[in-house]
């Protein structure tokens, strides 16, 4: 699967200035809630993926043959696994989270 978005759409409003102090960032936010959600989505088949963000991204849109207008911003492949991999150990939530008396 081919991640992509409408290069100036999304984050921006119409007359092209930003709508949040995240710039033209805003766009990535979409992209990785809709990879996830394929992901997911994929992994209640039984299927595996991997978002990958690391790649030739000329090579891949000129394969794509995507218009101007688009970016291309990840790259999911999906298959069925051959193994299991065991799931790693969780960090604690305190590892991971902060609170602010």
């Amino acid at each position: 699967m081919a991640v992509t978005i409408i290069k100036n759409r999304s984050g921006y409003e119409r007359d092209g200035s930003f709508s949040t102090p995240r710039g033209d960032g805003w766009q990535m936010y979409d992209a990785g809630i809709a990879s996830q959600s394929l992901c997911l989505a994929a992994y209640e088949k039984g299927l595996g993926s991997v978002i990958l963000g690391l790649f030739d991204q000329s090579a891949a849109e000129s394969l794509l043959q995507l218009p101007e207008d688009r970016e291309l911003v990840a790259l999911i492949p999906i298959g069925y696994p051959d193994e299991t991999p065991a799931v790693p150990r969780r960090k604690p939530v305190e590892e991971l989270l902060s609170y602010l008396t």
